[in-house]
């Protein structure tokens, strides 16, 4: 009987142990979970609001109830979110064996998060990837450099051409200049698309590390919420 208060008495210290020593992280986890929340949010809301934004005009103020209806949806679907985990890491906790409610539960939880993570990361791409603008900039500024090259030696090149040519040696040193003029207009164009691309193509490169990065950041806060709703759970169970 003894025995049995022992340690009852000793799982009790255990418990308050544990509650002093991690109370402190518990909330930093927690509340921290919602900034996760908070930029899930932000990012999601790129890749929403870009597929509203192709819907025609249909009634005035569109744009702005677009904008809240956006905001609403994904905070909604954040919060169902965190609910969701939660019952589901209390019932895990509670019941600790596998039963059809927890495995549906887990299901859904599942679904919750791929949803969320894809909605972020299409966002986070949509807010970072100016692949599209690089492209367009660079065939602007390369057809307006072919032109003003262009221009420049068709004008010569014409104005040799009609250099009249009184003899054999006369015509053949005039194609000459044409072939020259020719050669060097195409190898200044060739020049200029080759340094055009090679910017391009770093460019694209630091553009492409920037989606990376912004998907291991879309991992990062997807597992804030988790460990914060979970270590919450836990603790407070």
């Amino acid at each position: 009987m003894k025995i049995d208060k022992f340690n009852k008495l000793k799982l009790k210290l255990e418990v308050f142990k544990l509650e002093q020593n991690y109370k402190t992280l518990d909330k930093v986890l927690y509340y921290f979970s919602f900034l996760g929340n908070i930029f899930l949010i932000y990012f999601g809301y790129f890749f929403v609001k870009s597929i509203t934004s192709t819907i025609p005009p249909l009634f005035p103020f569109q744009e702005v109830f677009f904008t809240i209806f956006v905001g609403l949806f994904l905070t909604g679907y954040e919060l169902t979110k965190r609910f969701t985990l939660e019952q589901f890491f209390i019932g895990v906790l509670q019941v600790k064996r596998v039963t059809t409610s927890l495995f549906v539960g887990g299901l859904i939880c599942s679904l919750l998060i791929a949803g969320s993570f894809y909605l972020s990361i299409k966002g986070a791409h949509r807010l970072v990837d100016n692949s599209e603008s690089i492209t367009t900039v660079v065939d602007v500024n390369i057809a307006q450099k072919q032109d003003s090259i262009a221009k420049y030696y068709d004008k010569e090149i014409l104005y040799y051409r009609n250099q009249s040519a009184r003899t054999r040696s006369d015509k053949k040193y005039r194609d000459s200049i044409v072939n020259v003029l020719q050669q060097t207009k195409d190898a200044k164009i060739q020049q200029i698309e080759a340094k055009t691309e090679a910017k391009t193509s770093t460019a694209l490169e630091k553009n492409s590390e920037n989606s990376a990065a912004f998907l291991f950041i879309t991992i990062f806060l997807e597992l804030i919420v988790l460990i914060g709703v979970g270590f919450d759970a836990l603790y407070s169970r």
